[in-house]
C-alpha cells in the first residue's frame, strides 16, 4: 500500500513540476519579448526586428558557462558557503567513498556537480574541484558569472537555472531509491 501510494505522490510531483516549468517558460518568453522587442521563436534563435527599418538582426548565441568549483564561488559569497558547509548536501562525496560508488553513475549525477554535463564532473583525477554537490549543482555553471559577476541577465540566469532545469526534483527523486535501496 505504501509503495503505491509513494509511486502516485512521486508522479504527481513530477508531472505538476513539468507544467510548472512549461508555464513559466512561457511567461518568461512572453515577458522578455514585450520588455524587448525580441522574437523568439521555438528553436531558440532570437532575433531582434528594428521599429524604424523592419530589418532583422540575429543575436549571438549566448556562451556556454563552464563549472569553476565552489573554491571559486567562496572568494565572493563567502556567507553563502559557510552556510553551504553546514548542509548535508556539502558531505556528499564522503558518502560515497564509504559505501565505496564513487565510480557509479547513478550516484555521481545527485552527489557530484554538473557530472553528465559539458565542462561538469568526469573523475577525481580528472575534476577533483567538482567531488561532491555544491553551489553550481543547484545555480548552474559559474564561469560567466566569474567573469562578469554584476551582469544582470548572467544573475538571472543563474537564479533561475534551479526552476528551468527541474534541479531538486532530479537529485530528490532518488531519496526514494535511498529508502528503499541495499546500501
Amino acid at each position: 500500500m505504501f509503495k503505491k501510494n509513494w509511486v502516485y505522490l512521486l508522479a504527481a510531483v513530477l508531472t505538476c513540476s513539468f507544467l510548472a516549468t512549461l508555464c513559466a517558460q512561457e511567461y518568461f518568453e512572453e515577458e522578455d519579448q514585450a520588455e524587448t522587442g525580441t522574437i523568439a521563436p521555438k528553436s531558440g534563435q532570437a532575433e531582434k526586428v528594428s521599429a524604424q527599418t523592419g530589418a532583422v538582426k540575429k543575436k549571438k548565441p549566448k556562451e556556454q558557462a563552464k563549472y569553476v568549483g565552489v573554491e571559486e564561488c567562496k572568494k565572493c559569497h563567502e556567507k553563502e558557503y559557510i552556510d553551504f558547509k553546514k548542509r548535508k548536501f556539502s558531505k556528499a562525496w564522503k558518502i560515497l567513498e564509504m559505501r565505496g560508488e564513487v565510480d557509479n553513475p547513478k550516484c555521481l549525477k545527485c552527489h557530484a556537480t554538473g557530472y553528465g554535463q559539458p565542462s561538469g564532473f568526469t573523475s577525481e583525477d580528472a575534476t577533483p574541484h567538482l567531488m561532491y554537490k555544491q553551489c553550481e549543482a543547484c545555480h548552474g555553471p559559474g564561469s560567466l558569472h566569474k567573469r562578469k559577476p554584476f551582469d544582470k541577465e548572467i544573475r538571472k540566469d543563474m537564479r533561475n537555472y534551479i526552476r528551468d532545469k527541474d534541479v531538486c526534483i532530479k537529485c530528490h527523486v532518488c531519496m526514494f531509491t535511498h529508502k528503499t535501496g541495499s546500501f
